[in-house]
């Protein structure tokens, strides 16, 4: 996959494929608040078969999904739609050139709609180094103001709490799911639930929680129980942090 492309027109159409609910909220969302017309499909296999004419001009479609994903989902994509839309690959975590050479490009999650459409005009992509999100804050606070802010921007006060809320109420039954896999030895699901959760709370700017995550996927089941208690001890304490922060929120008249 280059590493270059020339600045393209802005996309009218967008399609979303992820099977992951949030994040398909949020960036349909911040999109159409952009201006976009977006169409979301849960999986790569719904994709396919929902697949109408006229092609959207540019399809986001996550790289980690289960079933039909990467690089056999481009060829099944451009089989349906041509070469008229742009692929573009997502992520929480970098896949290798190799596993997206299929695609146009890849975007590493969290973004925001104004970094999608820099990334587009520009041609410069997001799995080059030198492009990689550089606004990642070192502390990991457990909420990114920009994100929180940008969010209220389209929506009530009572409905970005709510979408915290179901991420959180999400990322707990994910928690449990991977109790489970973990007492069965299941390595794959265990990790997935955990790329989710990370996904997930990233998009929203749970920045503490998505990277607590991203450890817990990193590790696997591999190590030592302790370990892996801790992390979910610490990933409990930094939900009640961000839930003080978002009561604190929904009381404030200065985002009434």
């Amino acid at each position: 996959m280059g590493t270059e492309m020339s600045a393209p027109e802005t996309p009218k159409r967008i399609l979303i494929i992820d099977d992951d609910e949030l994040s398909r909220d949020v960036l349909t969302l911040l999109l159409e608040a952009q201006g976009y017309l977006v169409d979301s499909a849960i999986s790569g296999d719904h994709a396919i078969e929902h697949a109408v004419l006229p092609a959207p001009d540019l399809i986001l479609t996550d790289f980690q999904m289960p079933g039909l994903a990467g690089n056999p989902l481009a060829a099944r994509l451009r089989g349906a739609y041509g070469v008229t839309p742009r692929l573009y690959a997502m992520s929480a975590t970098r896949p290798s050139p190799a596993e997206i050479d299929a695609y146009d490009g890849f975007i590493l999650k969290p973004f925001s709609p104004e970094e999608l459409e820099e990334t587009l005009q520009s041609g410069k992509l997001k799995s080059d180094p030198s492009s990689a999100n550089t606004n990642e804050e070192s502390s990991s606070p457990a909420l990114n103001e920009e994100i929180f802010s940008k969010l209220h921007d389209f929506m009530s006060t009572s409905e970005v709490l709510q979408m915290y809320t179901f991420c959180l109420q999400d990322a707990y039954s994910r928690l449990e799911r991977m109790r489970t896999y973990e007492r069965d030895h299941n390595e794959t699901l265990y990790r997935r639930e955990a790329h989710n959760i990370k996904g997930g709370c990233g998009m929203l700017g749970a920045t503490e929680l998505r990277e607590i995550a991203g450890t817990m996927e990193t590790l696997g089941i591999a190590d030592g129980t302790t370990e892996k208690n801790s992390l979910r001890e610490q990933f409990l304490a930094a939900s009640e942090r961000l839930e003080r922060i978002l009561k604190a929120r929904a009381g404030s008249p200065s985002i009434a």
